[in-house]
């Protein structure tokens, strides 16, 4: 749907019910966009992959980090090493952080595991806990200095034989606004929605008729749409069980999720 086509629907859909707007089209707007917000943050987890991207950063962006304190020694019989990366502005959630490296002309990729930031502490005290390069570890936190969130990821020195290339991080980006006109020459087109499910779509338009009837103190019809919007969640999260069913059944070897 385009940003018009948005705008459109839910006035129609408001004349339905019986509630005459005296609201614009850019107010309209501006709803929409909420409303989208609002449907990314409860679907991010049932369709992480539409929301998502990669960020790539070398080996040379990721400083080493010495704030932690770690004084136990690793496996390697040496002080476990953490580096730190800034991650992007649009940065949510992680859910896939994987290592590049290689031994002579073997490339890998190392899937790194998460760990709560007192854990991050702790690895080099444990030889059961510590991290190697096919093992890597990390964490994400956003810093109190300059309001950006940073990985943190060991142990990437731990093997001298090998060269690290880099991390790769896959995480859910926060979504862009619709604009009500297309920009000529932009990366998108801002005025089409590329990004939210088509399944989802439907509950952008209730999302955004609520927030109008709460504008202009409409009330008769809100607990109405909120059972709308709840009935329309749950169906999206059966069809994603089945979905996810039906790739246990059709491939008996892949255990379900």
């Amino acid at each position: 749907m385009t940003a018009k086509e948005y705008i459109d629907e839910v006035k129609l859909r408001l004349m339905r019910i019986g509630v005459t707007l005296s609201l614009t089209d850019q107010l309209i707007l501006t709803y929409i966009n909420r409303a989208r917000r609002e449907v990314q943050k409860h679907t991010m987890d049932l369709f992480p992959e539409r929301y998502g991207k990669v960020q790539n950063i070398l080996l040379a962006n990721l400083s080493a980090y010495t704030d932690f304190g770690i004084k136990g020694t690793g496996y390697s019989g040496r002080a476990v090493a953490v580096r730190r990366g800034q991650l992007s502005a649009d940065f949510i959630k992680q859910y896939v952080v994987l290592v590049k490296y290689s031994v002579g002309e073997n490339v890998i990729f190392s899937e790194a595991r998460y760990m709560t930031k007192p854990e991050m502490y702790a690895i080099g005290m444990h030889a059961f806990n510590t991290t190697t390069l096919g093992n890597p570890a990390y964490t994400c936190e956003r810093s109190m200095a300059d309001n950006n969130w940073y990985i943190f990821i060991a142990d990437l020195d731990a093997d001298a034989t090998a060269t690290v290339s880099g991390i790769y991080i896959y995480y859910i980006a926060a979504i862009h606004d619709l604009e009500d006109t297309a920009v000529v020459g932009a990366a998108y087109v801002n005025d089409t929605e590329l990004v939210i499910p088509p399944d989802a779509e439907e509950m952008v338009v209730y999302y955004t008729m609520l927030y109008c009837m709460q504008n202009i103190a409409e009330e008769s019809a809100l607990e109405s749409i909120r059972g709308d919007i709840g009935n329309l969640m749950g169906l999206l999260q059966t069809s994603y069980y089945v979905e996810k069913r039906k790739m246990g059944i059709l491939i008996p070897s892949k255990e379900g999720l």
